[in-house]
């Protein structure tokens, strides 16, 4: 919630020149920060054991939206939207449930191996 609100508010800042030269830098940071919003909203499903295939399609509709909502919402304030940076907001938002689902197995590893681990502990207790 706190990366989301972090999100919005610099997304809605005057614009802001970004350092560095490479082509579509601006693109990129779309991907990366949408890719990493997806992530941790999904990574919070799974906390709450409500990750599922239909809560994926549930998460890559909302984010779809609100990277639209977003983008509309920045001509407000001066800056100008766009389709291509709404396009990489999609883009990176099917990235970061695809990195999660890939590393899914992993986190279930890593999950059975601590609920396991207090069990034993609070058992000798």
């Amino acid at each position: 919630m706190i990366y989301w609100a972090m999100l919005f508010t610099a997304t809605h800042l005057p614009k802001v020149s970004i350092p560095g030269d490479m082509p579509n830098q601006d693109k990129v940071l779309h991907l990366i920060t949408y890719g990493l919003l997806a992530w941790l909203v999904a990574v919070n499903f799974w906390l709450f054991d409500r990750w599922s295939l239909r809560s994926a399609g549930i998460l890559i509709f909302c984010l779809f939206l609100y990277g639209a909502v977003d983008e509309v919402t920045q001509g407000f304030v001066g800056r100008h939207p766009s389709y291509y940076d709404w396009l990489a907001d999609c883009g990176g938002v099917l990235l970061g449930v695809l990195v999660f689902q890939i590393t899914l197995p992993l986190a279930e590893l890593a999950r059975s191996k601590w609920r396991a681990f207090w069990r034993k502990r609070d058992s000798k207790s």
